[in-house]
């Protein structure tokens, strides 16, 4: 093929590529190799100007073309990683990455590069160490900064990743995406006004960004400004119904706002594009919850559990709509499962100590709400569940003081003054008994606290 203005050097091509030119570039390497057609650096810069024209597919046959003729090319093979990485085959990518730092140790880029496919197959913590030596070669590295930051982000170093973003707006103060991550990392820091800030000046420099206005309308939720998240929401989902996160976090938000349909209908919709999503599980399965169908909601926590076994929370909730079920056995199985690789966390222990509870094993609830109080002192669940375990068992005193903490973290929960009104009335304070009794009427499920026994459950 000779090139659009007559035939040119191997130079005046890679001239035109560096420019930016590249059909002049493509036609020129082309040109040069119908001439010498194992001239292996020119494949490879054949299969860049076609990686970069977004042609994949030939520039992939172009740079394994580079390797057949210099199987030693550091730059051939970090290049083919980089094709393969846009082609969505982190794994493929990342075997050839590995070749080009080991045949390059000093090449900067190639770790950068090896990192992205780190992170794209979900090894973040690998990811960071990839970045991190990419960045002693070349310390003010725009590219390993950011990836090092996103890394960050998938480990929940929120204080770091912002550090990281920091690092490149310093260098390049125009990054929009480096300020929609700062504000990510902001909003799990609980810095709302400056996330939304970031996310502001992310959309002045792109404007429209559907993720960046995800996540200002995520923001805007967290700060309690439901309507004008709604309407962001309401927005994103006009244009592109089918977006994952704007659904995800939009249900979040009508459950919160007790609207529970209506979260189900959005966790639902993206069920039906990939039924393995596990947020979408999760949160479809928490919502049932709360709308007592534990049934239904178990179905959601076992289908998770199966795809992220080790997450806590699943496990969490997975055992408590077993104990709604009275299925009190699993329910403990479910729990201990998850206790096995977080044994310190306050939301399993005090499902273990339900299940415990429902099987009339009641010191050994007390013990794993306990637990779970010494982990996490404010607790509220703990604090009550404990309260009724020592009403249980005679313990009134002890209780009173247990639901007192309970009232400091949550001073009218009707639930608790519900508890504390029955446990005056039971040791004949009446009182003291009728002055909280009345929270019964908003009480969230039941008139009365229920007790756990190991009698059978009566089914008519």
């Amino acid at each position: 093929m000779t090139p659009p203005n007559g035939p040119v050097s191997l130079d005046d091509a890679l001239a035109a590529h560096t420019a930016g030119d590249l059909a002049t570039a493509i036609a020129g390497y082309r040109y040069f190799l119908a001439t010498d057609p194992n001239h292996a650096e020119t494949h490879r810069l054949l299969g860049l100007a076609l990686y970069q024209g977004h042609a994949l597919a030939d520039a992939r046959d172009e740079l394994e073309r580079a390797i057949s003729l210099a199987p030693t090319s550091a730059a051939a093979a970090s290049d083919l990683g980089l094709v393969l990485l846009a082609a969505k085959l982190p794994e493929d990518a990342l075997l050839h990455l590995e070749t080009a730092v080991t045949l390059a140790p000093g090449f900067a880029e190639a770790w950068v590069r090896r990192g992205s496919a780190l992170l794209a197959l979900n090894r973040p913590g690998d990811a960071v160490t990839s970045f991190e030596t990419a960045l002693e070669l070349t310390p003010n590295d725009i590219e390993a900064i950011f990836n090092l930051g996103c890394a960050l982000l998938a480990l929940k170093q929120w204080m770091e990743a912002r550090d990281c973003f920091d690092a490149v707006l310093s260098l390049f103060h125009d990054h929009a995406a480096a300020w929609n991550n700062r504000g990510s990392a902001l909003l799990h820091l609980n810095r709302h006004t400056a996330a939304l800030d970031s996310f502001d000046t992310s959309l002045a420099l792109r404007p429209g960004h559907i993720e960046t206005q995800v996540n200002r309308a995520t923001t805007l939720a967290a700060m309690n400004r439901d309507s004008e998240a709604l309407a962001v929401f309401a927005r994103i989902l006009s244009t592109s119904p089918e977006h994952r996160n704007a659904r995800l976090n939009r249900g979040r938000l009508l459950l919160r706002q007790g609207h529970p349909e209506a979260a189900l209908d959005d966790f639902s919709t993206i069920l039906k594009a990939d039924p393995d999503d596990v947020d979408a599980l999760y949160n479809r399965a928490t919502t049932r919850l709360s709308m007592s169908l534990p049934a239904d909601a178990l179905a959601d926590f076992d289908r998770a559990a199966m795809l992220a076994p080790s997450a806590p929370d699943i496990r969490e909730n997975q055992a408590r709509a077993l104990v709604e079920m009275a299925r009190f056995e699993q329910a403990l199985n479910a729990a201990e499962i998850g206790l096995v690789t977080t044994p310190a966390h306050p939301g399993l222990l005090n499902a273990a100590g339900l299940a415990y509870a429902g099987l009339g094993r009641l010191t050994e609830a007390l013990a794993a709400h306990d637990a779970a109080i010494a982990v996490a002192p404010g607790n509220l669940d703990a604090l009550h569940n404990r309260g009724l375990i020592l009403d249980d068992l005679g313990r009134t005193e002890e209780a009173l003081d247990a639901y007192a903490a309970a009232l400091d973290a949550s001073p009218n929960n009707p639930d608790i003054r519900t508890c504390v009104a029955l446990a005056h009335l039971m040791r004949g304070d009446f009182t003291e008994g009728w002055v909280d009794f009345a929270a019964r009427h908003h009480r969230s499920h039941h008139a009365v606290p229920e007790r756990h026994s190991n009698l059978p459950v009566w089914d008519g």
